[in-house]
């Protein structure tokens, strides 16, 4: 016995799409995706597949999407018959599961990585326990700590412009 499998993952270019469907039973909405084809020198450099989104949140994928935009489609291969807007004919369109935009790989080749490695700035460790009392104060009152007060008169006041030497190179 065999397991048949009807799986369609197309990667491309949305080359074309119709104006979105209103909403209700029955509605599709229909975008014609490019993809690089590969093969003998014989055949064409692209293929052009129609896509037929059903569900709501396959409708509501592609009309997010514009021409030009890089696209991941999955679902499986149908057959179509055309009737109306064009010559009658036969073909094949996917319908889709899931249109999604395709993950962009950072140079480290971690997906979605938008940190410097180990966290950086973007982790922030906070110990357990009860959280220290922070004493609040607005901008220009004093401290009630002494020390502070010293620290504070021992400052050279800042001129407003960056003087670091190799702060901005």
């Amino acid at each position: 016995m065999t397991n048949d499998e009807n799986i369609v993952r197309l990667v491309g270019r949305v080359t074309a799409s119709a104006p979105p469907p209103a909403p209700g039973p029955g509605a599709v909405h229909a975008i014609r995706v490019t993809v690089t084809a590969t093969g003998t020198d014989h055949r064409p450099t692209v293929d052009s597949i129609d896509v037929a989104c059903r569900t709501d949140s396959t409708i509501r994928a592609a009309a997010r999407l514009a021409v030009g935009d890089r696209v991941v489609v999955e679902g499986s291969l149908r057959p179509r018959l055309r009737r109306h807007g064009g010559p009658e004919g036969s073909g094949y369109e996917v319908e889709a599961v899931r249109v999604r935009r395709p993950v962009v790989r950072a140079a480290g080749g971690r997906a979605g990585r938008r940190h410097p490695p180990g966290g950086g700035w973007a982790r922030r460790v906070v110990p357990a326990g009860p959280r220290p009392s922070v004493e609040r104060r607005t901008r220009g009152q004093r401290s009630s700590s002494p020390a502070m007060n010293a620290s504070r008169r021992a400052r050279p006041r800042s001129s407003g412009r960056c003087s670091g030497g190799d702060f901005m190179r």
